[in-house]
Parts: C-alpha cells; sequence; structure tokens
C-alpha cells in the first residue's frame, strides 16, 4: 500500500515537535499548552489556533509519529513480487514504526497515564493500533485484489498478524530487557511471522477467523 503522509505547515510541525519533547519528558499529566506554546517558539493563541486541546494536540502527536515517511513506507502490492516477499517487506516497515525509541516512549507514557487519564489510552489505540490494523487490512486487501491471496476476514487476519509481529521482540524492547533484539534476531522473528501467517491464512485452505480487535 502506498502511505499517505499529510503535508503539514511548517508552525503545525514545529508545534508537534515541541509536544514529543514535552510530553515525553515530562509525561502527559505535567505538560501544559503553556509550556509548549514556549518551547515551541509560539503564543498560545497561534498553538490553539493549529490545536483546540491538549488530547487534539497529543492525538495528532501520535498520528505524526506514525507517518514520518523515514519509519513508515508500506509496500506496494503490484502483483509482481511474490506474497511472502511483500508481507515480509510490510512487517519490517511495522516492527520498525513500533519500535522507534521515540514510538516506544509513547506507548510507555500511554501505559504509566493510563489509570490517571483513560482518555490518553483511547486516543492512543484509534491514532496507533487501529490505523496499523487499517494499514494491513488494505495491504491484504490489495493482496486479494491481485489474486495473491484469498483470505476471508482481511481486518480479522491483520489484527493477528500485528498481534504474532510483536511476539517477545517487542515485549523485550518496550519493557528494555537488555540485551535489544539485534538486527539479525529481528528479521529472524518477521520471516517467521511471516511464514507462520501464510501457513494460517495464504495457504490454499486459509483460516477463517472473525475477531477483530
Amino acid at each position: 500500500m502506498k502511505s499517505k503522509q499529510i503535508k503539514r505547515p511548517p508552525k503545525d510541525e514545529a508545534i508537534l515537535i515541541a509536544a514529543i519533547r514535552l510530553f515525553l519528558s515530562r509525561g502527559y499529566a505535567s505538560t501544559t499548552m503553556d509550556a509548549i506554546a514556549e518551547a515551541s517558539g509560539f503564543t498560545k493563541q497561534t498553538l490553539y489556533a493549529y490545536f483546540p486541546s491538549k488530547d487534539k494536540l497529543f492525538t495528532q502527536m501520535i498520528v505524526y509519529l506514525c507517518e514520518r515517511p523515514s519509519t513508515y513506507k508500506m509496500p506496494t502490492c503490484n502483483g509482481k513480487e511474490t506474497f511472502v516477499n511483500l508481507l515480509y517487506a510490510h512487517g519490517n516497515a511495522l516492527l520498525s514504526l513500533i519500535t522507534q525509541p521515540e514510538v516506544l516512549a509513547a506507548t510507555r507514557l500511554v501505559i504509566s497515564e493510563s489509570g490517571r487519564y483513560p482518555q490518553i489510552a483511547k486516543l492512543y489505540y484509534e491514532s496507533g493500533t487501529q490505523r496499523l490494523v487499517q494499514a494491513t487490512t488494505q495491504f491484504l486487501d490489495e493482496c486479494n485484489a491481485k489474486k495473491l491471496t484469498n483470505i476471508p476476514n482481511t481486518q480479522s487476519a491483520a489484527s493477528y498478524f500485528l498481534a504474532m509481529l510483536k511476539g517477545q521482540y517487542y515485549v523485550r524492547m518496550i519493557l528494555g530487557v537488555k540485551p535489544a533484539p539485534s538486527q539479525k534476531n529481528k528479521d529472524a522473528h518477521v520471516r517467521e511471522t511471516v511464514i507462520m501467517f501464510e501457513k494460517l491464512y495464504a495457504s490454499g485452505a486459509p483460516l477463517k477467523t472473525k475477531s477483530i480487535l
């Protein structure tokens, strides 16, 4: 699939960069709109013109982290590559995205603050996790359209693929367990995930799952 990155105005991006720095260093509760305005170099009026509330700014921060082109490059299902190769490229792109240091830090922030601020957990899920499920669903739909696969419920399959992809690799990264998995281990993990998924969903008798996160 082709990633559709939003072209943001310079002020918008400067505010988001300041917000990332403050949210991830101070936490959600201790970060104020006043502090973000000061850190970004703009007036509070300008800040509110772009982001009318802290919740909306936090949501857009997550979206921004997931849209940066250096980490969000999904393959195009053009019918020329095999499904396994395409899914491997897709899995690599996803795992690289969710294990960026800033994305991991944002995830830890949401987990730590979710008890006091359940709304940010909901915002994170909708603007982060659900977007990745939707991207994977679209990718699988394109593979179905190109006759590379015949997956009955692509949204359900997409949620299972993401769950398998995270596995122990992601758990170690999010918990900061040392040593961190090597690039070789990451590649092996993605390949094994792809093999398991292909056997379950892209075989002659694809698994018909229904659960959707």
